[in-house]
């Protein structure tokens, strides 16, 4: 598959209002979804690797995702990104990047990762 081919593939939001929606919405509510998020569905699940849990906690997974599904951002299920693409639930996300066991010195080459967030958590680490 040629690189513009898998560029026409990427995900693209449906309408420019997508990230300027998510922004003017509440994040402190956000914030309070993605802390629950992370003590719910990571921590009482066994995820223990601080530098993948402080990365869940920074990311603010609700701007990965259309508006028209925004309340179920820090759901516990994988969500629809478009193209028949799924952002993943947030424990599979912090389980893979768990089991890398990334140190500071580590590079990651990640290629056809959907609408971006695990790149994003995975930049915070």
């Amino acid at each position: 598959m040629s690189l513009r081919i898998a560029r026409q593939r990427s995900f693209k939001p449906s309408h420019k209002k997508w990230v300027h929606t998510a922004m003017k919405n509440n994040d402190e509510n956000y914030q309070v979804a993605r802390k629950r998020m992370v003590q719910e569905q990571l921590i009482q699940r066994g995820i223990q690797d601080q530098n993948v849990i402080q990365a869940m906690l920074e990311v603010p997974r609700h701007l990965f995702v259309d508006a028209g599904i925004l309340p179920m951002a820090h759901r516990d299920h994988p969500l629809p990104i478009g193209e028949g693409q799924t952002l993943s639930q947030p424990y599979i996300v912090a389980l893979m990047l768990e089991k890398l066991q990334l140190g500071p010195q580590d590079k990651v080459l990640e290629i056809g990762m959907g609408c971006g967030y695990q790149t994003a958590v995975l930049a915070k680490i």
